[in-house]
């Protein structure tokens, strides 16, 4: 019962803390009670910790992603080959539009002062999310995006991002018989504005 309890009021692992003497029991006929619920919010406490912690496949170290940084050397080496390959792959697709791409990605990555370190994880794998969208959409279409679209990434879970790219939308095409009957392609032109 006292599980279920912890379960619903646990808001986000800062509150793990706080989650430990969230609920108090004693009585005057069992006093050992008090003691049993306190050990039984620890051990629901230690549970969590251990539910959340990350393993490291690249030095093999455990440990909890919201109290530090993995950074070990071996997982450095990793990423840095990754990235130079994929840089090196991705470069002459890429080159035309980096400086657009680092000015979209930039509006995202802006943490505000007051956020937590939960906080700034969720806006760094948000922002990092919507970089590999922007470079998947350069390198698959040659352009940048343009409209709405619905960005996936991760952050403790699946997230989505709806993204407005504030770019005007090619034009529809506009379907028009012709005088012979057959149907011809019209592009519509871009609407006007007035000064």
């Amino acid at each position: 019962m006292i599980e279920e309890i912890l379960d619903t009021n646990l808001d986000d692992r800062a509150d793990l803390e706080r989650m430990e003497w969230f609920i108090t029991v004693s009585s005057e006929f069992y006093p050992q009670l008090q003691a049993f619920y306190e050990r039984r919010a620890r051990e629901w406490c230690e549970r969590k910790r251990l539910e959340w912690m990350e393993h490291c496949e690249d030095c093999g170290v455990t440990y909890d992603p919201n109290e530090e940084d993995h950074d070990c050397p071996e997982r450095r080496a990793r990423i840095a080959a990754a990235e130079h390959e994929r840089a090196e792959w991705e470069a002459p697709h890429l080159e035309p539009f980096l400086e657009q791409i680092e000015a979209v990605t930039q509006r995202w990555r802006h943490v505000p002062a007051t956020t937590s370190r939960m906080g700034v994880a969720f806006y760094r794998a948000r922002a990092a999310g919507i970089e590999n969208f922007l470079r998947c959409h350069v390198i698959s279409t040659g352009s940048m995006p343009s409209g709405v679209h619905r960005i996936r990434y991760s952050c403790w879970g699946p997230k989505e991002e709806v993204v407005d790219f504030g770019r005007p939308t090619r034009p529809k095409p506009e379907r028009n018989p012709g005088a012979d009957g057959e149907e011809h392609v019209r592009r519509r032109s871009p609407p006007t504005r007035r000064a």
